[in-house]
């Protein structure tokens, strides 16, 4: 039984992808190892369980058809394309996602050479450990263009 109060809100990253693993918890089966998601339960129980910090998501554009993949983080959102230009925005300044801060070098558009390169770098290295982890190589190609042959930042 759970006691979760009417009207919780929870200041975490949360997603589609946590609501099998609640239900399944809740219904007391075990949960499959191929779900990326995580349970609600420990939210909802009034525990402060260990959290993700940032969400890995897999997409192709509807109209341009460009295979994608994004780290959306706390402040930041950086998306990689196989095909169409790299993002990167500043959530915390710039909610609507209206300036892209990548600025691509002219001889490689993969290649960042803004003043948040560095970061940019991070958040790629962060996609590139998730795509490992949840076995798609294509996170890890794209992820592997930013950072170079080397897979280090």
């Amino acid at each position: 039984m759970c006691a979760a109060r009417a009207g919780l809100a929870v200041d975490a990253m949360v997603g589609l992808q946590d609501l099998m693993p609640t239900v399944l918890e809740f219904a007391e089966c075990a949960l499959p190892s191929y779900l990326h998601g995580h349970s609600l339960r420990p939210w909802l129980e009034g525990r402060v369980p260990r959290w993700r910090d940032a969400f890995y998501v897999e997409t192709v554009t509807k109209r341009s058809q460009y295979v994608q993949r994004c780290l959306r983080a706390q402040e930041s959102k950086l998306i990689l394309s196989q095909a169409g230009p790299q993002s990167l925005y500043d959530l915390a300044e710039d909610p609507e996602e209206s300036t892209d801060l990548f600025e691509p070098s002219r001889s490689d558009p993969t290649a960042p050479v803004s003043a948040r390169a560095s970061e940019i770098r991070e958040l790629a290295a962060t996609l590139r450990a998730l795509a490992i982890h949840i076995d798609d190589p294509t996170g890890v190609e794209l992820a592997q263009r930013v950072l170079g042959g080397s897979g280090v930042p």
